[in-house]
């Protein structure tokens, strides 16, 4: 199922210096590191959409300057629709400096630029992306006059309004009552409820709080701790997945671009959420620097941290181990990984790696004589099982009904998870005869 979003907000250029610390008052301090990444948390949301298969279509300003170009360009190539994404000649495009920290943690200074112009004529203009949406998403990066008369198109159109109020800024009463679905961290929470959100117990409270104010559902992140979702059920607390962070920045965004794909696919809130938990990675790794005007990034540099290269040493020291006839699965994120089989976890978020490109690189190395996949990747996701086939097309290949495919990964030496979210993309590859 195709689904269509629609997203209002924010587009930057991010400026990133890592930091071993935060420079105190007066102090000079050396970066470890800087890149220049797309930004802006519509801009974020779009893209994690899409990367889960969403057809989106973006609704924002730019400067008309190289980062703007550059920027739309960006979104274009990730398969967001930017047609309404304008450059603006009276002001610069949207910046955004962050200091990252060793723990992952970051400090972040916006200058809005062209985000600031975006307003309520600007989205008349993109009603109709609007009115036809699954889903409108906005955030608080644009001008607070920009998000009402969004809302207030969705609302009259009956299309479901997610809300990410970030930065936390004061909301009318009116407004709140037109949000479906809001989606906010532990500091927004605070500001808006006035409960000191620390745990879940006390985001259940400050959930509780503000669902009384209008919105159907609230959710509120806790980074480590986790998801607490308030609805008409009552409050529960989903625990976060257990990752090293690197860098937060995004982290929510990739969340929420998930959740909202999820829920417009007609999956549960539960269900929504968990897919959000395992595609929210908190690192940068599967956004690509930018070049910088007239210049060109090193390759090397365009690599996604944890995609150095797909053959890291753990995995080819399975390849390098399998017998003949020892199994090797290649598997989407949701695959169950059972006990006994070796788990190697490549997966970095939500489309990152790609089962075909894993595939392509053990290819590279593993003498294979045959392959199994699903009996449903066919009829449920024939671009993967075209792509698949093709990659193996000098290797036969037989399916198997899902949960005895399941089965069968229990025999497994080891099962590779990719950042592969599309559904049934798994592969079984049995070791051949190296001579």
């Amino acid at each position: 199922m195709t689904v269509e979003l629609t997203v209002v907000g924010s587009i930057n250029l991010d400026l990133v210096a890592r930091v071993e610390h935060l420079p105190r008052p007066g102090e000079t301090l050396a970066a470890t590191g800087f890149d220049r990444f797309p930004g802006g948390k519509g801009a974020n949301q779009a893209v994690a959409c899409a990367r889960m298969g969403a057809n989106v279509i973006m609704v924002g300003r730019v400067g008309i300057d190289p980062n703007g170009d550059v920027l739309k360009a960006g979104l274009a190539s990730d398969g967001v629709d930017a047609r309404e994404v304008r450059g603006l000649a009276s002001t610069h495009t949207g910046v955004a400096s962050i200091w990252v920290e060793d723990d992952g943690q970051n400090r972040i200074v916006l200058s809005p630029g062209a985000n600031g112009l975006l307003d309520p004529a600007s989205v008349a203009r993109a009603h109709t992306m609007i009115d036809m949406a699954g889903m409108l998403i906005l955030q608080l990066e644009v001008p607070l006059a920009a998000v009402q008369a969004a809302v207030e198109r969705a609302h009259a159109a009956h299309v479901p309004v997610l809300l990410n109020p970030a930065p936390a800024l004061p909301l009318p009463d009116d407004l709140w009552p037109k949000i479906d679905i809001l989606v906010l961290n532990e500091s927004e929470a605070t500001a808006y409820a006035g409960i000191d959100v620390v745990d879940p117990n006390s985001a259940a409270q400050a959930g509780g709080v503000l669902r009384a104010r209008g919105p159907e559902r609230v959710l509120v992140t806790l980074g480590a701790q986790g998801v607490v979702v308030v609805d008409g059920g009552g409050a529960r607390h989903s625990p976060a997945r257990k990752v090293k962070a690197v860098d937060t920045t995004a982290a929510g965004d990739t969340f929420i671009g998930a959740l909202a794909t999820a829920l417009c696919e007609g999956q549960s809130l539960d269900d929504a959420v968990a897919l959000g938990q395992a595609a929210h990675a908190p690192r940068r790794a599967d956004v690509h620097p930018v070049p910088p005007p007239g210049g060109a990034v090193h390759a090397r540099s365009q690599l996604p941290m944890k995609r150095t290269t797909l053959l890291h040493a753990e995995l080819s020291e399975v390849i390098a181990r399998l017998g003949h006839g020892d199994l090797l699965v290649i598997g989407d994120a949701g695959l169950p990984i059972p006990d006994g089989p070796r788990r190697i976890d490549l997966a970095v978020s939500a489309g990152v790696p790609r089962l075909q490109d894993v595939l392509a690189a053990v290819l590279s190395e593993m003498q294979v004589e045959a392959a199994v996949i699903a009996d449903e990747l066919a009829p449920r996701n024939p671009a993967v099982d075209a792509e698949l086939r093709r990659q193996l097309a000098r290797t036969p290949v037989t399916t198997l009904p899902h949960e005895q495919f399941k089965a069968a990964t229990r025999g497994a030496r080891a099962i590779v998870r990719t950042g592969e979210f599309s559904p049934y993309a798994n592969v079984i590859l049995r070791a051949g005869v190296v001579f």
